[in-house]
């Protein structure tokens, strides 16, 4: 029922592979190597900065419970914490913007190489591809394509930061900090597991959504034509098909993401159980002190910041590797006609003649 359901694509559509698509993005993106350069620095200082926090926290609370609350500690704790704070909000507050404005970069070039390959295609590509699914991968695909730079980013910044904390707590206690990591595979292991009905459903839903587009481009282009002839209800029993149709694929996509947060989140609440378990028993045994005990607990929860946002994270990525994959296969379609010569008329006499010329777009319809 779904697969009829699904619009076809279109003639010049092709299936990239993941890393070549990546591939592809990473190379309209390096020309913003040095505003990445600067992002990736800010990244690595915030990381460091989030994670000392908690273990200032938790050496605190070691303090406190050795030797009693001193109000000297406490001032310096809140010091230390607003100094953190206000470092990380700057450094976030550059990197932000330097990410908007390598976004917006990749975008403003994705559409210009896009409008110059459309331009150069021949009048046959208009006849059998329609305006408005052109326009849709011109605009909004191209937008969407260009979001999973901002995406990397900051799902690259939450694995420096957990591979920072890691680092530490892999000091305080290996098997424990094992126990943790082990967490990060099989939290994976589940969204790869939805990683092809995910890319199907996010391909029908953009397809879609691109017929929703061709249909009202054209109906507003021909408004004057239909209402002369009053095809107003005509029109619009066909927009309430393919708007129909739009709704039933983008609630099947929605639905499939939305068993991707529940499966993560069981993953990520026994796993926590466990180790909250594992290091309170440690704690009993006095081979871990209270404060090392928050501390892993702290880094759990860094931990599952990020590994519950590859649910949100997956969503999006998916969209954009689907939306980058309609605007490459949009690029890399070949013109039908390619103008190679380019001769100088000289001496017309005034009358053109044709010997032995045929000329067509389509294969079983000749122009003359």
């Amino acid at each position: 029922m779904r697969n009829r359901a699904a619009p076809a694509g279109e003639s010049y559509d092709r299936v990239y592979r993941d890393r070549d698509l990546i591939r592809r993005i990473g190379g309209v993106l390096k020309h913003e190597r040095g505003s990445m350069l600067v992002v990736a620095t800010g990244i690595v200082i915030a990381s460091v900065l989030g994670a000392v926090l908690p273990v200032l926290i938790s050496q605190a609370v070691d303090g406190v419970a050795a030797a009693g609350v001193a109000l000297r500690t406490v001032a310096l704790i809140v010091g230390a914490i607003l100094l953190i704070g206000s470092g990380s909000w700057a450094i976030d507050a550059v990197s932000t913007g330097l990410t908007a404005r390598a976004v917006a970069n990749v975008m403003l070039r994705l559409r210009s190489a896009v409008f110059d390959a459309v331009l150069h295609h021949d009048l046959s590509f208009y006849d059998v591809h329609p305006t408005g699914k052109i326009v849709s991968r011109l605009t909004s695909d191209t937008q969407v394509c260009s979001e999973v730079v901002s995406l990397t980013i900051n799902i690259a910044g939450q694995i420096v930061l957990v591979g920072v904390m890691f680092a530490y707590l892999t000091t305080v206690d290996p098997i424990l900090a094992l126990f943790t990591a082990l967490m990060a595979p099989a939290l994976w292991a589940v969204a790869m597991t939805f990683r092809r009905a995910t890319r199907r459903a996010v391909t029908h839903s953009r397809r879609s959504l691109a017929e929703v587009n061709a249909h009202v481009h054209e109906t507003m282009s021909g408004m004057a034509v239909a209402k002369s002839f009053r095809k107003e209800e005509l029109l619009y029993d066909q927009f309430r098909d393919v708007n129909a149709r739009w709704f039933r694929l983008n609630w099947h996509n929605g639905a499939v993401f939305a068993a991707v947060a529940p499966a993560l989140m069981a993953v990520m609440a026994v796993g926590t159980a466990a180790l909250a378990h594992t290091a309170g028993l440690r704690v009993a045994w006095d081979t871990l002190t209270v404060g090392e005990w928050y501390l892993f607990l702290q880094g759990v929860k860094l931990l599952s910041w990020p590994l519950s946002f590859i649910s949100e994270f997956w969503s999006r990525f998916q969209q954009g590797l689907a939306a980058s994959e309609r605007v490459f296969a949009l690029l890399d379609a070949a013109p039908a006609v390619v103008q190679t010569g380019a001769s100088r008329v000289d001496g017309l006499a005034g009358r053109i003649e044709l010997r032995d010329v045929r000329f067509h777009y389509r294969e079983a319809e000749p122009v003359f």
